[in-house]
Order: C-alpha cells, then sequence, then structure tokens
C-alpha cells in the first residue's frame, strides 16, 4: 500500500464501507471506451491546464456509479473510496490501463491545444439578424432568402422536382 493512503478513523471507515457497499465495483473498475471521448470530457470545450491520470479516470466512474443513489456522498468519501478501490481493489494490470488512457487522452488535448480555434459566435450573430431581402427576381429571391419548397409557382426550385413531375402535376404540393 501506497504512503499517500492512510486508514482512515473507525467512524469515517464504517461511512467509507457502506459508500463501498453500495456502488458496483466491476462496474468503477471499467475502461471509458474511446481515448478522443475521454479527453474531450476533460476538455469541456476549454483548454486542458489538469493532466489526467487514472486515479482521476477512475473518480469519474465512482462518481458516475454514484449519480442519482441514495447514499451518503462527500468529496472526501469519493476520495477514499477512490484511493481504496485504487490500492486494494485494482489489479496492477487494471491501473497501468487506467493510466495509460489517461495519458493517451492527455497527448490528444495537448495536440488539440496547439491548434488554432475559431470563434466564430458573434459572425452567427450577426448573421441571425440579417432582415429578408426582397428583390423581384425569383432566383435572387432564393439565393439570399432561401428556397421555398411549398411555393406553386414555378422558380428555380422547381428545376430540382424529380424528373417527370412538374408544378401543378398530381405528384406535386
Amino acid at each position: 500500500m501506497s504512503d499517500h493512503y492512510r486508514k482512515p478513523s473507525k467512524e469515517v471507515r464504517k461511512k467509507l464501507d457502506e459508500f463501498l457497499r453500495n456502488i458496483d465495483l466491476i462496474k468503477v473498475s471499467l475502461l471509458p471506451d474511446d481515448k478522443r471521448l475521454v479527453a474531450a470530457k476533460s476538455r469541456n470545450g476549454m483548454n486542458v491546464r489538469v493532466k489526467l491520470n487514472g486515479k482521476k479516470l477512475l473518480r469519474r466512474n465512482v462518481t458516475s456509479e454514484i449519480e442519482g443513489k441514495d447514499i451518503y456522498k462527500c468529496n472526501y468519501l469519493i476520495h477514499l473510496a477512490v484511493e481504496e478501490i485504487w490500492h486494494i481493489h485494482l489489479s496492477n494490470a487494471q491501473k497501468e490501463k487506467f493510466t495509460t488512457l489517461a495519458d493517451e487522452a492527455n497527448e490528444i488535448n495537448r495536440i488539440y491545444n496547439l491548434r488554432p480555434h475559431i470563434n466564430n459566435s458573434s459572425t452567427i450573430d450577426r448573421i441571425s439578424v440579417i432582415s429578408r431581402q426582397d428583390t423581384d427576381n425569383p432566383a435572387q429571391k432564393d439565393f439570399y432568402n432561401g428556397s421555398n419548397f411549398n411555393e406553386s409557382s414555378v422558380t428555380v426550385s422547381s428545376i430540382f422536382s424529380p424528373a417527370g413531375t412538374f408544378p401543378g402535376s398530381s405528384f406535386s404540393q
């Protein structure tokens, strides 16, 4: 057992035992399937400053396992549970797999952070306030305002009708 893991007091040990009885240790010890998904979840849309490690991935599993369960939860208890699962319940091979997955996700995030990111939200906001463009030319009208596929008159959009159908025929609306 590691020097970082200290045995909790009897009262805390009782809470920890109850906590561990209420989680599925097999489910908690399963790795996520996709390293790219792990990397994306750790980014959560931001540049990553904190690196993942095997214990942090295990903590995610523990946290998601207790979500919605009616058990006493606090960060300290979750920390103790992760430490106990890591040091007592996981094999060295399982620990290595968690650590390797964390390293792979960190590498993905390192590369991601090197890429320039474009924030085009202000452009999208400006586009959304553009008013309808009025023109007498049907092609320009469709170009600026988008095609209206429900209109009955012949326009540029009617050119793209399925073969053999014409506006006003029984197949058109």
